[in-house]
């Protein structure tokens, strides 16, 4: 295969892809990019050493929540299961994913899971500069920390708003009931993703944000267009 070294390649494996690169690869069924990214190079012939298998690995593992999500499928055992025979150690290398937080991050995560708030089966969870500067962690370790809201056992979504340093907010949905699609309510906003776990942009404050969700969300169960 050759392409233009200007052209823009689309890998992505969302369902709300537009199909905006110069060269498109989607597979809408696939479990994270990475999958689709295993897929290109065997078609390729490309050899896939140690450090190849292992980045692959790691996007399966976080995109599958850990396999929990509905992206799962037969193939990606599969897949993993190739993966395992080029030497990637999945127990070593999900205890080093998820179980080498810093004390400063179960810090921020502490701060963060004591703003929840359940409204209608929906739960609220926010992150703001000013807890990542008293936490002392980074901005980029709050990634995953919407998953442990997942926990509570009685919500069928989760929505974690995360203020950047420019005041934009970043929105993360995520869904354990099959019926709530959140790709559909970040669409919305302009945003995607799967049916169980999208996201999108806004500068909208959070209490706007968190009326218009809630709306989304009602609609959502309704059947009803939503509208602004």
């Amino acid at each position: 295969m050759y392409i233009n070294l200007n052209d823009t390649v689309s890998n992505p494996h969302h369902v709300s892809n537009s199909l905006y690169g110069d060269i498109n690869y989607v597979d809408k069924e696939a479990s994270s990019t990475s999958e689709c990214i295993f897929d290109i190079f065997k078609a390729l012939g490309i050899k896939l050493n140690g450090e190849i298998c292992e980045c692959i690995a790691t996007g399966i593992i976080t995109d599958t929540g850990r396999f929990s999500f509905k992206n799962t499928s037969e193939k990606t055992f599969r897949v993993c299961a190739e993966l395992s025979c080029c030497g990637v150690d999945f127990s070593s290398l999900s205890n080093y994913i998820y179980n080498k937080r810093s004390i400063e991050s179960i810090r921020l995560l502490s701060f963060v899971l004591s703003t929840i708030k359940v409204i209608e089966g929906i739960a609220f969870v926010q992150l703001t500069q000013r807890m990542i500067k008293e936490s002392g962690a980074g901005e980029e370790e709050s990634e995953g920390f919407v998953n442990y809201v997942l926990a509570i056992g009685d919500i069928k979504s989760a929505v974690f708003f995360r203020e950047k340093s420019n005041g934009e907010i970043r929105v993360s949905l995520r869904s354990k009931d099959e019926t709530i699609n959140v790709n559909r309510i970040a669409s919305i906003f302009n945003g995607g993703g799967h049916s169980q776990a999208a996201g999108f942009r806004s500068f909208k404050s959070m209490k706007e944000l968190e009326l218009e969700i809630l709306i989304a969300f009602q609609n959502i169960e309704t059947k009803r267009d939503c509208s602004y």
